[in-house]
């Protein structure tokens, strides 16, 4: 019973590495807390347990995706499986010892894509905000087009 729960335990904490690898990557280029929907554990510690990294309402409170709302407004979101209605721009592998292996992705809103020279680096005079991803920052892995 020990083993299996320490394998269980091992697998629990290469997931947890895999979404604050995708956060990490979203921060790296420049991507608000406000505007990552990571779930109820990455929204809670990074906008709700501070407040002065999340949207204010306009009562003055603070606006969480599955915290204090049920609305998913962000522009990217982490998620573990890729949604139609979001274009997967990177891939997070995590090794499970239990099971499958799975992923982490990172998903940008459909409506918030724009596509771009995939060949050129990405500079800052590049982005339209500087809280976007130019899609040269990242691998599209969607075939679609816009």
């Amino acid at each position: 019973m020990f083993t299996w729960s320490m394998i269980g335990v091992r697998d629990h904490l290469a997931y947890n590495r895999a979404l604050w690898t995708a956060v990490s990557r979203l921060h790296e280029r420049g991507v608000k807390d406000s505007d990552i929907d990571g779930g109820y554990m990455v929204n809670g510690w990074l906008q709700y347990s501070h407040p002065q990294n999340a949207k204010q309402g306009k009562d003055g409170g603070v606006i969480v995706n599955w915290v204090t709302t049920a609305n998913n407004d962000a522009p990217y979101q982490i998620s573990s499986r890729p949604l139609k209605e979001r274009r997967t721009v990177d891939v997070i592998q995590y090794q499970r010892w239990l099971g499958r292996s799975r992923a982490i992705y990172i998903l940008q809103d459909e409506t918030n894509w724009k596509p771009t020279n995939l060949n050129s680096p990405a500079t800052p005079s590049s982005r339209s905000s500087p809280d976007r991803i130019p899609n040269s920052e990242f691998k599209i892995l969607n075939s679609q087009a816009p």
